[in-house]
């Protein structure tokens, strides 16, 4: 997956789609009608960034011995609870 596949997709639905709607409907779709604006990716750069950060400093503390420990978890467990919980608020709140 990624990027490149991401990329073939759009454009194989794209065709599709204008195909279709352009030859039965009259309408059309184009690559500005699904890239997203400047502010958008602002936005989003601003929560990846803060959620980043967040992992970071959980990383730190792991690495300094005093990130608190989740129950039933040892250190390394507790931080990989953590990031995972980082990691999934981040895929929500970007996906919005």
């Amino acid at each position: 997956c990624g990027q490149e596949e991401t990329v073939k997709v759009m454009n194989r639905f794209s065709k599709l789609f204008s195909r279709y709607f352009g030859c039965h409907k009259g309408y059309s779709i184009g690559i500005s009608d699904v890239t997203p604006s400047e502010r958008l990716r602002q936005v989003k750069y601003s929560i990846l960034s803060k959620g980043y950060d967040k992992a970071a400093e959980n990383i730190d503390l792991y690495n300094k011995g005093s990130l608190e420990l989740r129950p039933g978890c040892d250190l390394l467990q507790s931080l990989e609870e953590v990031l995972n919980g980082i990691l999934g608020k981040l895929r929500e709140s970007a996906g919005k």
